[in-house]
């Protein structure tokens, strides 16, 4: 999560709560995720994976215009703008990777399991590009992890596809964001500033994603690209992204 204020007299308890929060508004976002670029034949709606995370990222960018306008756009300044577009798609990318394992047959819990094991992602990163040194126990931890999400998920138990590794994909890339944000703070940069930047540059790198997929939907993987466009309700002649 990003700080929104750098205000010292945050309480712990509102914290928690805006955590908890979070985490319900997340799993009710993987619910719908899950359904709606789902094939019609296997009971969801058929919506392109790039066009819904493109939406909703839109919805998500007027939703946040009242933080946006409230942490001022003066913190946009900054001495590392490619350090923040890099962190920016790497979001985006992440977030189209995992919407796509949904329409591409994932079940949800294989999907959510999976993103377990970004942690083991986070200390890899961190120990070669920020130069951290990961304990016996951190990076004993992170293998647990990765090993009990394998597990749980039961990757390999039907054989391997390509699909098997999207999930695994996303929470590399979502890895990769944290990282940098990290990096990010060690030069300086300020909270305020870490997350306008974000806010303001993910809907046009999924803007980005979105028109980049299109036009080369002819080297995607087979299904990447198909019914890329989601009928609109009541109007089959208008076609959505």
């Amino acid at each position: 999560m990003n700080q929104i204020s750098s205000s010292s007299h945050a309480s712990a308890t509102s914290g928690a709560i805006f955590m908890l929060a979070a985490s319900l508004a997340f799993a009710g976002s993987n619910t719908l995720q899950s359904v709606l670029p789902t094939p019609i034949e296997y009971g969801g709606f058929g919506m392109s994976s790039t066009g819904m995370a493109f939406w909703q990222y839109v919805i998500a960018s007027i939703l946040a215009l009242p933080i946006i306008l409230h942490i001022g756009f003066k913190n946009l300044r900054t001495s590392h703008p490619l350090a923040h577009e890099i962190r920016a798609f790497a979001s985006a990318l992440g977030v189209h990777v995992f919407v796509y394992g949904f329409a591409s047959g994932v079940p949800i819990w294989q999907m959510v399991t999976l993103l377990a094991t970004g942690p083991l992602f986070i200390i890899l990163g961190s120990t070669v590009f920020l130069g951290e040194k990961a304990s016996t126990a951190r990076i004993a931890a992170a293998l647990t992890g990765f090993a009990g999400a394998i597990i749980v998920s039961g990757v390999g138990a039907d054989g391997f596809t390509w699909q098997t590794f999207v999930p695994i994909v996303a929470a590399a890339l979502w890895a990769t964001t944290d990282i940098l944000t990290k990096y990010l703070t060690q030069k300086g940069e300020s909270p305020e500033t870490l997350t306008i930047s974000l806010l303001v540059l993910i809907t046009p790198n999924h803007l980005a994603i979105l028109l980049l997929v299109t036009v080369f939907s002819w080297v995607l993987p087979a299904g990447a690209a198909l019914a890329f466009r989601w009928p609109c309700p009541r109007a089959p002649a208008c076609c959505c992204f």
